[in-house]
């Protein structure tokens, strides 16, 4: 049985690698931590490809 690959959605408008369906167009990310966050909750990471489109 084929094993079906992972998608990145990103509803990050500003993000230089949102796709018009919300996808991310890179092949990978790298997920970083918020400076001097410990508190163990999902919004204590940042995506560390983020790209400004302006």
């Amino acid at each position: 049985m084929e094993k079906s690959k992972q998608t990145i959605n990103c509803t990050v408008c500003s993000c230089k690698y949102q796709t018009e369906d919300n996808k991310c167009d890179l092949s990978s990310i790298t997920v970083k931590p918020y400076p001097e966050c410990d508190s163990g909750k999902k919004d204590e990471t940042l995506c560390g490809n983020y790209k400004c489109c302006n």
